[in-house]
């Protein structure tokens, strides 16, 4: 028995020092799991288009399904400013939905709606016709439209993108990757409109078909709480201080190959906006609580890198012409970057400067002398740009004044100065003084000396002669 109890005494020793003493091997920074194998995601940081994290399927091809949408408001907005423009819905916009697409209900050859609203059921409700509406009287047609939607990846820089439709409707050739989408939201957070809209839980429309006004649902289950029922809590903390963070947007898809979507754009009392891409899921609540739990995550978790601080010198470089032979770069401005310290190496943070080989003075503390670009990694989209400035002013060199030139006469004697007049009476000049007097009274007094002398010598004249 009492062997036993020992037994047992030592066991219970050994679990408490285990619980006590066993450290916790688990990081603080492991990003929330993909519930579902086949699911991609990707998180940027919206103000410098880095890549946070990702489940490492960057530049996969994937298919948008409504993400879309998207691209089809920027090209819109690009060709037209005016929200108020009539547009007439034509049976092709209507029969062009594809196979299911979602559509608006009321919506007929004929009608007539003006911009905004076609754009506010596009991107909040997802209708499929209202794409193709706007794609026709835009474009002109809607192939026309497409070609401008490319042209428009294009000019972002989106290699793993093409579009063969302006809703999102599935085709072996309407593809993108989680990286091109991600840079489309970017891109898309320059369209004020565009985040208007997106925030909206609902839209009513009145079609002015004698009808009652129709309202429409956001399908985003982040934004239309209301609707799909308060699931998410946006707050989180941080050092012991309590933040929270705002989903701004953006857009939903949903096709069979494509599974459900979610662009998300947020953004923290801290500062910091994300975007997160998530696709590929079974469902768009399981898209919608995954997209909830990343944002949570990154919002919590992440710090700032710094690229560049204000008035830290770079480099000198040669100065032409000047009092000092070089001058000291320094940075004009701050520029931080958002990251996970345990997914970011800062060795892939690449500078490229373009700075010249010399300057000329004069040169002043502030002005503007070159710049770099911050880039990461293999990543061609910039994390920003900062100004490289003079650190001081760099005069140039105080030039000898010439002598001045005097005038001189061909006897190569300086001539007299010429008193200035004390008046202004014209013609009139003061005499030169005379010294005339003075002569005289020396030529007197040395004439009586001469005589007193002579005078002398011959009244004295026997008596000398005698001594000698």
């Amino acid at each position: 028995m009492k062997f036993k109890r020992l037994l047992s005494l030592l066991l219970i020793f050994v679990f408490v020092i285990n619980v006590v003493y066993t450290p916790n091997t688990a990081s603080a920074d492991t990003i929330p799991a993909v519930p579902q194998s086949q699911m991609v995601f990707l998180v940027m940081d919206a103000d410098t288009g880095h890549i946070i994290c990702s489940s490492g399927n960057d530049n996969d091809k994937v298919y948008p399904a409504s993400l879309t949408k998207v691209m089809t408001a920027m090209v819109a907005l690009d060709y037209c400013s005016d929200l108020n423009k009539v547009m007439t819905i034509s049976q092709a916009a209507i029969d062009g939905i594809g196979v299911d697409g979602q559509n608006t209900g009321r919506l007929k050859a004929g009608m007539t709606l003006d911009f905004e609203s076609l754009l506010n059921i596009m991107m909040i409700y997802s209708a499929n016709e209202t794409s193709c509406a706007i794609a026709e009287n835009i474009g002109g047609t809607i192939d026309g439209f497409i070609d401008m939607m490319n042209a428009k990846a294009d000019s972002l820089g989106l290699t793993g993108t093409h579009y063969v439709n302006p809703c999102g409707m599935h085709d072996k050739d309407h593809y993108t990757t989680p990286l091109d989408l991600a840079k489309i939201a970017r891109a898309s957070l320059k369209y004020p409109i565009i985040g208007e809209i997106a925030q909206k839980s609902s839209i009513t429309i009145d079609f002015n078909d004698g009808k009652s006004p129709v309202t429409y649902n956001s399908t985003n289950r982040l934004i239309n709480q209301a609707h799909y029922g308060n699931y998410y809590d946006f707050t989180y903390t941080r050092d012991g201080q309590n933040y929270s963070y705002k989903v701004t947007g953006l857009k939903t898809g949903y096709t069979d190959p494509a599974g459900c979507c979610l662009i998300t754009t947020s953004t923290s009392t801290e500062g910091r906006n994300i975007i997160t891409v998530v696709l590929k899921a079974y469902s768009s609540l399981v898209a919608a609580q995954y997209s909830h739990k990343l944002l949570t995550y990154i919002h919590k978790n992440t710090c700032e890198y710094t690229l560049s601080t204000k008035g830290e010198s770079y480099t000198t470089i040669p100065v032409e012409d000047g009092i000092e032979n070089e001058v000291s770069l320094v940075y004009g401005s701050d520029l931080d970057m958002t990251i996970l310290s345990s997914y970011f190496n800062s060795d892939k943070v690449v500078a490229k400067y373009v700075v010249p080989d010399k300057v000329t003075a004069p040169i002043n503390a502030g002005d503007y002398i070159g710049q770099v670009q911050f880039y990461y990694g293999t990543n061609t989209t910039s994390l920003g740009s900062v100004s490289l400035v003079a650190a001081a002013d760099v005069a140039s060199p105080t030039p000898t004044p010439a002598p001045t030139p005097t005038a001189t006469p061909n006897n190569g004697k300086n001539p007299k100065p010429t008193k200035v007049p004390s008046d202004t009476t014209v013609g009139q000049e003061d005499p030169e003084p005379s010294n005339l007097g003075g002569i005289l009274i020396v030529s007197f007094v040395g004439m009586a000396f001469f005589v007193t002398v002579i005078i002398f010598i011959n009244r004295n004249a026997k008596k000398l002669k005698s001594k000698l």
